[in-house]
This record gives structure tokens, C-alpha cells and sequence, in this order.
């Protein structure tokens, strides 16, 4: 899932509107002109197919600076795991959280 602005704003907030699309994985390579507009992909950790590292890479090699959120289980050391997403995410300047979730 990614999330863009309706609008485009100079500056936002949390009451701008954005509009919430869901694209598979492999759709991705479609999206790169439209990075720009994008603020947030959200992810699983582990997809159909994917994980959270290739679209890292993915989004990395097309250009996004943007942020990436991680949605996955109750991880036994949730630490590591976002820290791995990190070093990975920081150097190509994406901006990693990690949700967890029951």
C-alpha cells in the first residue's frame, strides 16, 4: 500500500488528505515517475513472494526518499530486525519503521 497526497501541499500535516493505493509488488517498476508524490509505502515484512529488503532495494535503485513502514508479527527480537531494515533503508535514504502487530 502506498499513500499520497490528494493535493499537492507545501507543508503536511496529519489532517492533509491522502489517497491510499495497493499495488502488487510487481507492479512497482510502474511507479517510478510518480515517487516523487508518494510519502509512505506500506509493507509486510514477508509478502507473496517478497519481503520487505527487496522493496527496499527496489525503491532505493528507482530514486524514493520517502518512508517505508513494516508491518509484521510479533518478532522475538524486534531490535535486530529493524536495525538490519535500517542499514539497508538509511544509506539510500528511506526512512524505516517497524509496526508490529497480534
Amino acid at each position: 500500500m502506498l499513500l499520497k497526497p490528494i493535493t499537492p501541499v507545501a507543508t503536511l500535516t496529519p489532517f492533509s488528505p491522502f489517497r491510499s493505493d495497493i499495488v502488487p509488488f510487481d507492479d512497482l517498476p510502474t511507479l517510478s515517475a510518480d515517487l516523487a508524490d508518494i510519502d509512505l509505502f506500506i509493507t509486510p515484512l514477508i509478502g507473496a513472494g517478497f519481503d520487505a529488503f527487496d522493496l527496499l532495494h527496489h525503491l532505493g535503485k528507482a530514486g524514493f526518499r520517502g518512508r517505508l513502514r513494516v508491518m509484521s508479527k510479533r518478532l522475538q527480537d524486534r531490535a535486530v530486525v529493524l536495525n538490519d531494515l535500517r542499514s539497508v533503508g538509511d544509506p539510500l535514504g528511506i526512512v524505516v519503521e517497524l509496526r508490529e502487530y497480534q
